[in-house]
């Protein structure tokens, strides 16, 4: 019996138009004959470009192209048995060829967009290097080009270079892109239609006013995002729009647009919407008139209310301070005339400087008669005492018989201690007044 032949091959991989192939099947003595098959099926000699030898164990193919790729076996035969060999793939190298960039046609980008072209080409082997280039710049080696965020410098001719290093053939494609710059957006403002609107009553309705040149328009409440629940608030198409139904006193506060392309932005000045309200959250029949009060308002108020509490503290302190001092006048008027020891002590002050301290010590004695003013002496002090009056009447000139002296002798030089504390003392501190 025959054993299994071979196929060898002096190249496997040709380029196309420029080589000839020649396949061998190596097979035993025993063959008598041998056919090839190519793809499973018997080969087709055309005598031209593809031929036999004697003895067909020698395939040769000239000028091969690309339709010669694919599976070649040879198989061997005698009269007693037949085997055949394993596929022998034959590969031709081609290309590139059909180059064309995606999208093939002009195309226009507005500015700030992501331009993206890919390089497409036959060829085999696969195309491993790819070369674009922007106005005869070269930019990257890649199939697919990405341009993030494009600008006027952007705009002009791209061109794919695309080279197979089996061929060593190259091909290129181009395509021009235009890249289109809107105006900068002016800075919108804000109208509504009513900036005082009734709670539960009243749609407020505010508009973006703002330049064509914007493409997206965004919605600010105190200064964050608006949520946009499309219940009670809804925006029109295109965002210019806001409308909020049946204002509640939540929806008091501050509103700004934002205006943006793809070059700029720019965002409105606050505009504020007041929402006055009756009664309660959870009762919104109510009439009781609950109108919030503007904040300078609230701060007179809060300032006015310390203002009256610090008044009211000093009036009562000062009451009280009176009073104390009145009773002890009366007190003194009641027992009855006064007799004055002198004294003098020196006081050191917190500050460490000595100052002179003068003392008085006063007696009481059962009234028995008018007091009289003693006759003035020299270095004599009088001092007045009035009785004060509990009855609420108008005060009324005093007499000589009402008037009590008491009578201070002050010792210019010289100290002296202060006497010892007896039974019904009052001690007073008097104070020379020193005269330039």
């Amino acid at each position: 019996p025959v054993t299994k032949p071979t196929v060898t091959s002096d190249n496997s991989h040709p380029v196309e138009y420029n080589n000839t192939v020649t396949m061998t099947c190596k097979t035993s003595e025993a063959a008598e004959k041998i056919l090839w098959f190519f793809k499973n099926q018997d080969l087709l000699i055309d005598n031209t470009r593809i031929g036999l030898s004697a003895n067909n164990q020698t395939l040769r193919i000239s000028n091969v192209s690309r339709l010669d790729s694919g599976t070649y076996q040879c198989k061997a035969i005698n009269t007693v048995s037949d085997n055949i060999s394993d596929p022998q793939t034959l590969t031709v190298s081609y290309g590139p060829e059909d180059t064309k960039i995606d999208p093939s046609e002009a195309n226009t980008l507005q500015a700030g967009e992501t331009l993206t072209l890919s390089c497409n080409t036959r060829s085999v082997p696969e195309i491993d290097t790819y070369e674009w280039f922007h106005n005869n710049i070269s930019l990257q080696f890649n199939k697919t080009l990405s341009v993030l965020a494009v600008s006027s410098k952007d705009e002009g001719n791209y061109t794919c270079a695309a080279h197979n290093n089996a061929t060593s053939k190259s091909a290129n494609a181009s395509v021009f892109i235009a890249v289109k710059v809107p105006a900068p957006v002016t800075k919108p403002t804000v109208t509504i239609t009513s900036s005082h609107p009734v709670e539960y009553n009243d749609t407020v309705t505010m508009t973006c006013n703002t330049s064509g040149a914007a493409e997206t328009i965004v919605w600010f409440f105190k200064n964050q995002e608006l949520l946009i629940d499309n219940t009670r608030i809804e925006l029109s198409p295109k965002n210019q729009t806001l409308s909020i139904s049946n204002v509640s006193r939540l929806d008091s506060g501050t509103y700004q647009c934002k205006a943006i392309n793809t070059i700029s932005a720019s965002i409105s000045d606050p505009q504020t919407l007041t929402v006055s309200y009756r009664g309660p959250p959870d009762n919104p029949g109510n009439t009781t008139s609950l109108s919030p009060l503007p904040i300078p308002a609230i701060v007179g108020i809060v300032i006015a209310s310390l203002l009256a509490v610090i008044l009211v503290v000093v009036l009562v302190y000062y009451c009280r301070t009176k009073s104390s001092k009145v009773q002890s006048t009366t007190e003194a008027i009641s027992r009855g005339t006064t007799h004055v020891n002198n004294g003098t002590q020196t006081n050191t002050n917190s500050r460490g400087s000595a100052e002179e301290m003068y003392y008085t010590t006063v007696h009481f004695e059962p009234k028995t008669q008018k007091a009289r003013a003693p006759p003035p002496l020299e270095n004599t002090v009088y001092s007045q005492v009035k009785a004060a009056n509990h009855h609420g009447l108008p005060p009324t000139p005093p007499s000589p018989e009402t008037i009590i002296y008491s009578e201070a002798r002050l010792t210019c030089e010289g100290k002296s201690v202060r006497p010892p504390p007896t039974e019904n003392t009052i001690y007073s501190q008097v104070k020379p007044t020193h005269h330039k």
